[in-house]
Formats: C-alpha cells, sequence, structure tokens
C-alpha cells in the first residue's frame, strides 16, 4: 500500500546505502578509490538512478530497469571516474564490474520498491490515476477520434481542387 512520500524518502535512503555499501566494496576496497570519491559518485548514481526507477520501472519491470541501471551507472562511473580517480588505467573495467555488481544489487532492491513504495494492487502511486498511456493493469490505452466520411472527404478534395483550377486560369 502506498504510505505516503515518506516511503519515497524511505527507498530513496535504502538505495543510496545499498550503493554506497557496493561502492565501498568494488571501488575503495578493491581498486583503491579514495572514499570521497566513492561517496560523491554514489550520491550521483542514486540520484539520478532513483529518479529512472521512480517513472520507469513500473513500466518496464524489473529485468529491464536493473539493465537499464547498469548502463546507467557504468556511463556515471565512467565519466565521473576521469575526474576524481587518482589513476584512470582500465577504469572502462572499473566501472563495468562495479556496474554488474550494482545490476545484481538493483534487482532485489527494485522488489523492495514494487512491495514497500509502488502498490501493485491498487496502483496507488500519486502519478497512475491519470496516466496518458497505461491503463490500471498497464496495458496500452488506445485513443479513438471521429470516424470520418469518405465520401465527405472525397467531396471536399474536388472542391479545392476545382477552386485551385479557377485560380490558375484566372491568373494571367
Amino acid at each position: 500500500m502506498y504510505s505516503g512520500e515518506g516511503s519515497y524518502v524511505k527507498g530513496f535512503f535504502v538505495k543510496w546505502l545499498m550503493t554506497l555499501a557496493i561502492l565501498w566494496i568494488v571501488l575503495t576496497g578493491i581498486y583503491n578509490v579514495p572514499i570521497l570519491s566513492t561517496l560523491l559518485i554514489s550520491i550521483v548514481v542514486t540520484g539520478i538512478g532513483y529518479a529512472a526507477d521512480i517513472f520507469v520501472m513500473p513500466f518496464l519491470g524489473n529485468p529491464l530497469a536493473a539493465a537499464g541501471d547498469f548502463v546507467l551507472s557504468a556511463v556515471i562511473i565512467w565519466v565521473m571516474g576521469f575526474f576524481l580517480f587518482p589513476v584512470t588505467d582500465g577504469l572502462l573495467l572499473i566501472s563495468i564490474i562495479s556496474s554488474a555488481v550494482l545490476a545484481l544489487g538493483e534487482l532485489a532492491f527494485h522488489r523492495y520498491m514494487a512491495t514497500s513504495v509502488f502498490d501493485q494492487e491498487t496502483n496507488s502511486e500519486p502519478w497512475a490515476d491519470n496516466h496518458p498511456y497505461f491503463d490500471y493493469d498497464r496495458n496500452l490505452r488506445a485513443e479513438f477520434g471521429e470516424e470520418f466520411d469518405m465520401d465527405e472527404m472525397r467531396r471536399a478534395h474536388e472542391k479545392r481542387e476545382k477552386i485551385k483550377e479557377e485560380n490558375e486560369k484566372e491568373k494571367p
């Protein structure tokens, strides 16, 4: 059940603690990255990744959202690593390994989000009630407009063509 705005804040801090713990072990523990760099990267990865989780994960599901988090965190760690890491040799490998471990953690975090932050039975997320493209069980909606009368459209087209021909005849 949706338990108010506090559940989103709690979810953010759960994700940040998970991200910080994983990056602390991988980056600081294995690759000797300074702890302040690891802390800064974890804040950026968490902020951008959590926003993506809130808006994307309910529609794509857990595996695709975790794959998206893998790519997102790999790019963030790789780019920030150029500015924050003392040695950038093997930076791509470091960012891929870190992101792979984070993606495994994201699989568990997304299950937590589905049960604690998003309410799957009633869809009581604040944005779900009036979503323009999805109904409550995540099926695409169809939009219906007025039906066209083809005979009327044909007559209107012929009339426009006739006026256009008359205007061309009047021009010298």
